[in-house]
């Protein structure tokens, strides 16, 4: 018994990402993810070349997320797009803006305890894994 059944084919897409820092610096040596949203997913990855940019050939026409990590930093920023089949999407990723705090943790009577210095930061440490503030003693 011999059937006939139409398989249709998504098409693919390419994206090329620019990767930015807050101060709208291109950045070189970015880590970038782009996830298919489509029902055939997938992941691919790659680092920004020294022009911020990072290009993925094919990928599933549709949506997508994508994402950005500077490895210096530690910042990160993501985006969503669509692209459709043949077609080629530019996407910008602006990575989050980042500052310190810094100060001297006194006592109630204004004394301080010791030399202890405390730095609160945006950064992630190495040992953090969920970006969430931290704070360095």
């Amino acid at each position: 018994d011999v059937r006939t059944i139409n398989v249709p084919l998504n098409g693919q897409g390419r994206v090329v990402v620019t990767v930015r820092d807050s101060a709208n610096n291109l950045i070189g040596g970015a880590q970038v993810r782009v996830t298919s949203q489509t029902q055939f997913g997938g992941t691919q990855t790659a680092n920004t070349l020294p022009n911020g940019t990072a290009t993925f050939p094919r990928v599933f026409a549709g949506t997508f997320s994508v994402s950005a990590l500077d490895p210096r930093t530690q910042l990160t920023g993501s985006a969503t797009g669509n692209v459709a089949a043949g077609a080629t999407v530019n996407i910008s990723i602006q990575l989050q803006r980042s500052g310190t705090v810094s100060g001297t943790v006194r006592a109630a009577n204004g004394s301080s305890y010791g030399a202890t210095r405390w730095t609160w930061g945006r950064a992630r440490s190495p040992g953090s894994r969920d970006g969430r503030p931290t704070v360095w003693r």
